[in-house]
């Protein structure tokens, strides 16, 4: 039986061949532990722990003082693509990286679903 990160891994490689203009899958403790990744080379892991992380505190604490509620997804546009924010489970989130001109609704469809897969697994 495969490890619990072979199986998230597999979530991972599905969201991408499932759409084609994902560029990156990474899952994320609050902390900024990187637990599993899809990553291109020239994207650091490390790196993008630390920002995915600080990036959680803000709009938490953002949705919180707002009086919004607990914060459940977070979605940027900027000029290359989107990147997407959504908990996977109690601690972790799953971030997806797509390029421009991404079908947004799609996005946010598959990486919901390999959300609810990464749940189901840990």
């Amino acid at each position: 039986m495969a490890s619990r990160t072979e199986q998230i891994n597999e979530v991972l490689q599905t969201l991408k061949s499932d759409m084609s203009d994902v560029v990156a899958s990474v899952l994320v403790s609050v902390d900024g532990l990187v637990l599993a990744s899809q990553l291109p080379p020239d994207i650091s892991q490390e790196n993008i722990g630390g920002v995915v992380a600080t990036l959680l505190q803000l709009t938490q604490r953002a949705a919180s003082e707002l009086r919004q509620g607990a914060m459940e997804q977070v979605m940027i546009q900027s000029e290359e693509g989107f990147s997407f924010i959504v908990g996977a489970s109690e601690s972790t989130f799953l971030v997806v990286l797509s390029k421009k001109g991404s079908t947004l609704g799609l996005l946010m469809a598959n990486a919901k679903n390999a959300a609810r897969g990464i749940a189901e697994i840990m």
